[in-house]
């Protein structure tokens, strides 16, 4: 069994008042590497909480991260920031892209922060994919939302990370489009054989994994 990721007793404390509420209560997950993985729940369960103590956004207040057979729990800043680079793709609801800067530049800015030189045969192959080939020299506000979300899961596979991180990736999204884009990014991510985790409150999205886990205050189970 080829690991990617692990969490072992992860557990993120915020304070509220006088109270300790666990937004993330020890939680130990495995994922293997090829995995497509959907996470659900209510508003406030911690899904978000745990896709970003998962992805080193945030720090947990006890427990521990491995990812690639790699502790980030206990990285600096400056490591954590690289290993994100190298290893980490994100895609969010929000797409995140910069108005200043068009279609093919928003697409390689990761690779740039890393010092590195793009690989021009694999990005022309997911740019292809994405549907992208006609709109490297737009800016993003000349793009439809799905468009947008198109160049920013070019952007998160471009510097071929290891595991794939989508945060509610089609919530700003309609059905139709939202479904052209879940299925681009899983057959991109099956293409290139990245892991891919999906935080969704779309039950038909949720279907779409190999698994799918359920996390309720705080606590995940299986399905």
């Amino acid at each position: 069994m080829d690991i990617i990721l692990e969490t072992k007793d992860l557990t993120k404390t915020y304070k509220a008042g006088g109270n300790h509420i666990n937004a993330v209560d020890h939680t130990s997950i495995c994922v293997e590497r090829g995995d497509f993985v959907t996470i659900v729940g209510k508003s406030g369960s911690g899904k978000s909480t745990l896709l970003h103590l998962i992805g080193g956004l945030d720090y947990p207040t006890s427990g521990e991260v491995w990812i690639d057979n790699e502790c980030i729990t206990n990285m600096n800043e400056e490591d954590l920031s690289a290993f994100r680079r190298r290893k980490i793709g994100f895609i969010f609801q929000a797409f995140n892209l910069v108005p200043s800067l068009n279609v093919w530049e928003n697409i390689i800015l990761p690779i740039g922060l890393d010092d590195r030189k793009p690989d021009m045969v694999y990005l022309k192959e997911i740019i292809e994919l994405l549907g992208l080939s006609e709109k490297l020299n737009n800016l993003p506000n000349t793009l439809s939302g799905g468009q947008q979300q198109r160049v920013a899961i070019a952007r998160a596979l471009a510097t071929k990370p290891a595991i794939v991180l989508a945060d509610e990736p089609t919530g700003n999204l309609d059905s139709k489009t939202s479904d052209e884009v879940m299925a681009l990014l899983k057959t991109s991510a099956m293409k290139y054989e990245q892991t891919l985790i999906v935080i969704t409150h779309n039950e038909d999205i949720a279907q779409m994994g190999n698994r799918k886990l359920v996390i309720t205050d705080g606590k995940v189970v299986e399905q």
